[in-house]
């Protein structure tokens, strides 16, 4: 649902065609302490903030599942794994399954970036080379690849001479198999993937700071950039709405807007689609360095570590909040039911650790 290298401060996407990805990987944030919110969608309540991983350095989230990279390059994962999509092998249900990743039996390594889908995971590795575990496969023509997304039953490569692929990731879909070209996208810098039932949001930042979308837009043209939109430097989208992270920290949304998802300011004239600048109670949105946008709600990290949410969770049944406390961010993710974030400072982390079984 999100579209980031690694998940870190979306102002360093536009170094991506000046640096190779190993010499990307030492400007990284620092690793730190991974905290998980969100809603228990069986019990019907709130999921307390919870300290669930040290060590890492990027997160993302999907269906029913996350990822964290870890500053050694390897991949700790954790959620449903009917697939292998957590662990890169297949666990006895019920119940989440956690652990670190392996693939043909060794543990996953020299990994740059990472994306969680719905059944299954993508990762690119420090050559250039994709991974996959899940439900998944990697296609043989796809090389040279610099930036992923996932989303749905979608994945998405950027190529290092600007152009992007996708490709079907569920076995049972008929296009499975086959590599789409982002037909008339070029230039392109990152990429973040949407999908709905009516439609999908598919979207890349251009080296020169504009945006692009392609694929099948729904009948209002809602996934359609608005118009003059520039000075982007990373976009986000979830299956209904589409953010984009502008080089002055402001935000522009557009999409569906029940919740106020896409904006920040509820739609309620149907069908509730909206474009413009986020603003929260009234005011302009700005001093952002990462966004992350969730089935229904938004997610954005300022520049001194801060979290700011709008918007609701599951399906809009629940109020999307910031646990109290939570500072020194560096980054987000945002998944179907639960939000992710890295804090580098211990004694935050500490607030939200679990006390010890007795």
């Amino acid at each position: 649902m999100n579209s980031n290298i690694r998940s870190a401060s979306p102002t360093t996407l536009a170094l991506v065609c000046l640096l190779t990805l190993g010499q990307f990987l030492d400007a990284a944030p620092p690793p730190g302490y991974v905290v998980e919110w969100g809603y228990d969608t069986a019990a019907g309540v709130a999921r307390p903030p919870k300290q669930v991983l040290s060590g890492a350095i990027a997160v993302s989230a999907g269906m029913f599942h996350w990822l964290a990279l870890e500053s050694g390059g390897t991949v700790a994962a954790r959620g449903d794994n009917p697939f292998g999509q957590v662990l890169g092998h297949q666990t006895p249900e019920p119940g989440p399954a956690a652990g670190v990743v392996t693939v043909g039996g060794r543990v996953l390594s020299n990994v740059a970036s990472i994306a969680a889908g719905r059944g299954f995971s993508l990762g690119l590795k420090t050559d250039g080379t994709l991974v996959t575990w899940g439900q998944n496969y990697i296609p043989k023509e796809l090389t040279n690849a610099v930036a992923i997304a996932a989303a749905g039953y979608s994945s998405a490569a950027v190529r290092a001479d600007g152009t992007i692929a996708e490709w079907a990731s569920d076995p049972s879909l008929h296009q499975y198999g086959e590599l789409f070209p982002a037909v008339g996208v070029s230039n392109a810098i990152a990429v973040a993937l949407g999908q709905s039932y009516i439609g999908t949001r598919n979207i890349a930042v251009l080296r020169d700071g504009t945006v692009t979308n392609w694929g099948r837009d729904s009948v209002y043209k809602d996934a359609t950039p608005p118009p003059g939109l520039s000075n982007v430097v990373a976009v986000a989208a979830s299956g209904a709405h589409t953010l984009a992270l502008k080089s002055d920290g402001t935000v522009i949304g557009w999409g569906y807007n029940k919740t106020g998802q896409a904006t920040g300011t509820p739609t309620t004239d149907l069908p509730c689609i909206s474009a413009g600048q986020v603003r929260i109670e009234g005011r302009i949105l700005t001093n952002i360095a990462s966004i992350a946008a969730g089935d229904g709600y938004s997610l954005a990290l300022t520049r001194d570590g801060r979290l700011i949410a709008w918007g609701r969770m599951v399906n809009d049944l629940y109020p999307v909040t910031v646990p109290l406390g939570l500072s020194n961010v560096v980054a987000i993710a945002a998944g179907w039911d639960s939000c992710l974030a890295i804090t580098t400072n211990r004694l935050v982390a500490e607030q939200f650790r679990a006390p010890p079984a007795k």
